[in-house]
């Protein structure tokens, strides 16, 4: 509460709406989850817990993931038509022509894995894309859980001034060099992306900084290099695994 009081109300007041959902929505679950475990301890039938806890949950956002087969053939006619219409790219486009031709672009809702062995360019491919969303002022939001995220910016500068990646490695930086370099940096900096370098991030982390990116800035797309570096729990609940 103290984070929405102690800023303007005009200021990104979906964010703050957001944020008073979420503190009743935790209120909500506190209850319900003292309340069901004094049930339990009561001895109740686990069907009367279950009842009783969901009643105590108010769902107040409307359910939209499950409707009739009917409802969505009439959506995916309509937006067929609306297509039709607009001779639109349907997706974000890569900067890549053959993977848009293939995919379609990056499209809302869309999970799309780039799967390979290690050392065969899955960082190189993600940064591209990155590097092209930007140039089409795409805003984004980029999690690197292995790479800091000076040295994604390095490479960037490489990639799109033309520099042997070798030469900054080893600073080995001549005069002949900067004017690429600060021409590369000039570009990147008006990227509309964000980049998060946080080692132990879990889903619930990604999630937040992913949703308070949405409201803040309209984040378009995501990047997250990568999934096997998100930390979660074994089976037996006993720490943390990749």
């Amino acid at each position: 509460i103290s984070d929405v009081t102690e800023r303007p109300v005009s200021l990104n007041l979906d964010y703050h709406i957001e944020v008073l959902k979420n503190c009743s929505v935790l209120r909500d679950l506190h209850r319900a989850y003292t309340q069901g475990r004094a049930m339990c301890e009561n001895g109740l039938e686990s069907s009367e817990i279950m009842q009783n806890v969901m009643g105590m949950i108010d769902i107040n956002e409307e359910d939209s993931y499950q409707e009739s087969m009917s409802e969505i053939a009439l959506a995916v006619s309509s937006d067929l038509e609306q297509s039709g219409k607009d001779k639109t790219f349907p997706g974000l486009k890569t900067g890549l022509k053959n993977l848009d031709w293939s995919i379609g672009g990056l499209r809302k809702q869309e999970l799309i894995i780039v799967a390979a062995r290690p050392g065969h360019g899955k960082t190189v491919f993600a940064m591209n894309t990155a590097r092209n969303l930007g140039f089409g002022k795409k805003s984004g939001l980029i999690f690197s859980l292995e790479m800091p995220k000076k040295k994604l910016v390095q490479r960037m500068i490489c990639d799109i001034g033309d520099i042997e990646s070798n030469i900054i490695m080893r600073h080995d930086i001549g005069p002949e060099h900067w004017t690429f370099i600060n021409e590369s940096l000039e570009k990147i900096s008006e990227f509309p992306i964000e980049i998060n370098d946080r080692s132990n991030h879990t889903i619930d982390t990604i999630y937040m900084a992913s949703k308070k990116s949405k409201m803040v800035n309209d984040i378009k797309f995501i990047i997250i290099d990568y999934l096997q570096l998100i930390r979660g729990w074994n089976k037996d609940g006993q720490g943390p695994k990749a």
